[in-house]
C-alpha cells in the first residue's frame, strides 16, 4: 500500500534514537501502517525511506556546549516541534521521550486542546532520578494523554496504582528483540570480542550494557554474581559510560568481592558493531 493511501497520520517524537535502537524497530513496524513523520535528533539511526518523513529537530545529546547554546537549541527544537504538532493537529502524536519536559509539556497541552491525540510510551512510570517537581509534572501528563504504552505488566500496575491512570488507557506491548539491529552486522564478531577480553569461547557470558547509573543496580548485580559458584565457567561484562565516581565505586566493589578474574568492566560507550559482537 502506498503512503498516500494510509488512513492514519502519526508524528513519532523520539529524541534518543541516536543511541537507542528501539526507535528504529518501532519505525520499521509503524511505517507500513500509517503516514509517519519522525521528529528526532541529528544523529538518529532512523533512515528517511519507505514513506517516512524525518525531521531532525534537536542536536544529539552531550558535547561541551555552553548553557546559553543548549538553551538556544532547546528553544529552536521546541519551535520546530510546535510546527510539526500544528501539521498533525488532526492526527496522533506518539511521544517516546521528552527532551525538556518544562518546555514541551505546554506545547503538548495546546495540541491536545486543539483536538490532537497523544500516545505516550512510559519506559519508566516516572524518571528514576527525580527532582522535586517531577512527580507532579508526570501526574498532569498522564491525565493529558489518551493512551499509555508500557512494556510490562509490572509497569502497568505501577502506573495504575501510583498515578491513578485508568486501566483501559494502559496497553502492555513488550519490548522488541532488536532482530534488525543484529541483521546489520552479518559477520560473526562474537569470537573476536571474546578473544579481545580474554573470555573463553566456552564460558557463559553475562552482559550488562548501557549508561551506568546508580539507580540501575550494578552494585546488586556484582553482589549476586559474586555468589555464583566459582567453579562454574561464567564471566560478567559490564559495559557503558560511567561517571568517575561510579567508575571508582564499581572497581572498588569488584575488588571487595574478589571477582577481578571473572568480571570485565568497560566504562565507555560501545559502538554498534562492538555491541553487536557481544550479543552474538
Amino acid at each position: 500500500m502506498q503512503s498516500t493511501d494510509k488512513l492514519f497520520q502519526v508524528l513519532l517524537v523520539d529524541t534518543l534514537s541516536g543511541s537507542n535502537y528501539y526507535a528504529v524497530e518501532l519505525v520499521q513496524a509503524l511505517a507500513p501502517l500509517v503516514r509517519l513523520t519522525v521528529f528526532t535528533t541529528t544523529n538518529s539511526a532512523i533512515l528517511e525511506k519507505d514513506g517516512i518523513r524525518l525531521v531532525l529537530g534537536f542536536p544529539e545529546y552531550g558535547g561541551a556546549r555552553a548553557h546559553f547554546f543548549k538553551l538556544l537549541t532547546q528553544i529552536r527544537g521546541t519551535m520546530t516541534l510546535m510546527r510539526e504538532l500544528w501539521r498533525h493537529r488532526k492526527g496522533t502524536v506518539h511521544v517516546q521521550f521528552f527532551r525538556n519536559a518544562a518546555f514541551e509539556l505546554p506545547v503538548y497541552t495546546v495540541f491536545r486542546l486543539l483536538g490532537g491525540r497523544i500516545v505516550f510510551t512510559a519506559h519508566n512510570v516516572v524518571p528514576h532520578e527525580l527532582r522535586w517537581w517531577t512527580r507532579a509534572l508526570y501526574a498532569f501528563w498522564y491525565r493529558l494523554v489518551d493512551r499509555v504504552h508500557v512494556m510490562s505488566t509490572y509497569s502497568a500496575h505501577e502506573l495504575a496504582s501510583s498515578m491513578d491512570v485508568p486501566t483501559d488507557r494502559i496497553h502492555v506491548v513488550p519490548h522488541g528483540n532488536y532482530a534488525s539491529f543484529r541483521r546489520r552486522f552479518s559477520v560473526d564478531l562474537g569470537a573476536q570480542a571474546r578473544a579481545n577480553l580474554q573470555i573463553s569461547g566456552t564460558s557463559v557470558m553475562i552482559l550488562f550494557f548501557g549508561l551506568v547509573r546508580e539507580y540501575k543496580g550494578v552494585d546488586l548485580l556484582l553482589h549476586a554474581f559474586a555468589n555464583i559458584e566459582r567453579t562454574l565457567d561464567v564471566c560478567l561484562v559490564v559495559a557503558g559510560g560511567a561517571s568517575p565516581v561510579i567508575q571508582r565505586q564499581i572497581e572498588n566493589l569488584i575488588g571487595h568481592f574478589a571477582i577481578h578474574g571473572r568480571v570485565r568492566f568497560l566504562p565507555r560507550y560501545l559502538p554498534d558493531d562492538e555491541l553487536s559482537a557481544f550479543l552474538d
